[in-house]
């Protein structure tokens, strides 16, 4: 992919400023540029849903899209923007108003390198590329406005990114980053539930953790890892002596410890 230079704008307002300053900003911003404002805002719902808004100053056009649970915040500010380049004015430059910071380096960084990794980051390039060789190096800018501030095209980006999370998606959008903060979530959600994976049901003190890792990892005060590593004469379980002292002799098999898996296998499932 090719490079591609990507002006950015810093808007005269500090993120304490009201909105009747930011706006004035903006406002300052746009006929610097020579610009139609674009808003454009990602938004993820508590169920994990992406979506994605834009809203073209003077309520032209707006749009939202649904990337699904496989994507990330970031994903939708990017898909924002690729969107709000389609939707606006093809003619007269465009300033691209964000109040996200990360979406804005990631779109810079990958026009200086020319490597996008993401679809839509790639066709956000290719449309400034496309803009600039028509309207020139500045045809499309970007600025960062504070979020939830009350600036009315940010709320209004805002209000469509929330409403696209409650959205079917039409085509989900996979990314690498939202597959990992997906299973984290799931992950997540597991250690929510009573005693999963936290100990909980048995109220299990520090030692009994401690005993708990060694069992599932086969290491540490285990004749069978002792005799590995040199430590112990012979690997046979210092219980019932029929058997090599693995973590797993000790949870299931070794009849010395009978009386205790009985006890763990009740508060198992009986709480």
């Amino acid at each position: 992919m090719e490079k591609v230079e990507v002006p950015e704008v810093i808007l005269h307002a500090q993120a304490e400023s009201k909105a009747e300053v930011w706006t004035e900003a903006i406002n300052q911003a746009r006929e610097y540029c020579q610009a139609t404002g674009v808003y454009t805002d990602g938004s993820m719902s508590k169920e994990g849903v992406v979506g994605a808004g834009w809203y073209v100053e003077g309520g032209n056009k707006s749009g939202e899209a649904t990337l699904g649970k496989l994507a990330t915040v970031w994903d939708g500010e990017v898909c924002g923007v690729r969107g709000a380049l389609e939707d606006a004015p093809s003619e007269t430059n465009v300033l691209i108003l964000s109040d996200s910071q990360a979406a804005i380096a990631a779109v810079k960084k990958a026009g200086r390198t020319g490597k996008a990794r993401t679809a839509d980051l790639r066709k956000v390039l290719m449309d400034i590329k496309e803009r600039q060789s028509r309207l020139g190096p500045n045809a499309v800018s970007f600025g960062w406005v504070k979020a939830h501030n009350e600036v009315q095209g940010n709320e209004r980006a805002d209000q469509l990114a929330k409403h696209a999370t409650t959205l079917y998606p039409e085509e989900p959008q996979i990314t690498e980053r939202g597959l990992k903060q997906a299973w984290k979530r799931k992950r997540e959600e597991e250690r929510r539930v009573k005693g999963a994976g936290m100990g909980r049901v048995v109220k299990w003190n520090r030692k009994a953790r401690v005993a708990y890792v060694q069992c599932r990892t086969g290491k540490g005060n285990l004749q069978a890892w002792r005799h590995k590593i040199g430590k112990a004469e012979n690997s046979e379980c210092r219980k019932c002596g029929r058997y090599a002292e693995t973590g797993k002799h000790i949870a299931l098999v070794c009849t010395q410890w009978r009386g205790y898996r009985t006890e763990v296998e009740h508060v198992g499932r009986h709480g």
